[in-house]
């Protein structure tokens, strides 16, 4: 069989381009939440595993989850970070899911379980 070679056409030879990454965390201690949070600002799609969501009921661990990501987000609006990416502060920590543009779709991490 005949190898290929390049055609010399850099649009050819470009990876496509790639959305987002697909993550999975494992566990919301202190560095998970940071980087759950961090994630899901450059628009990741994430998945969480945590043990101590695990006891709840599934839409209980899920506003849980909301909840911690907001708390982090409410932390970052204090100090003036989200306004200067752009972004939308996190209202409440109602237990919902963010919105960090006007008009865009909402963004949560899935808990796994």
């Amino acid at each position: 069989a005949e190898i290929p070679q390049p055609s010399g056409n850099p649009a050819e030879a470009a990876p496509a381009a790639l959305g987002p990454p697909r993550v999975c965390v494992i566990g919301m201690g202190f560095l998970g939440q940071q980087i759950v949070t961090e994630l899901l600002i450059l628009g990741s799609d994430v998945a969480v595993f945590e043990a101590t969501l695990a006891q709840l009921p599934p839409t209980q661990a899920q506003a849980e989850l909301n909840r911690r990501v907001a708390a982090l987000l409410q932390v970052c609006d204090a100090q003036g970070l989200l306004v200067a990416a752009g972004l939308c502060g996190p209202g409440s920590c109602d237990g919902g899911p963010w919105t960090p543009f006007l008009q865009a779709p909402a963004r949560e991490a899935r808990w796994r379980p």
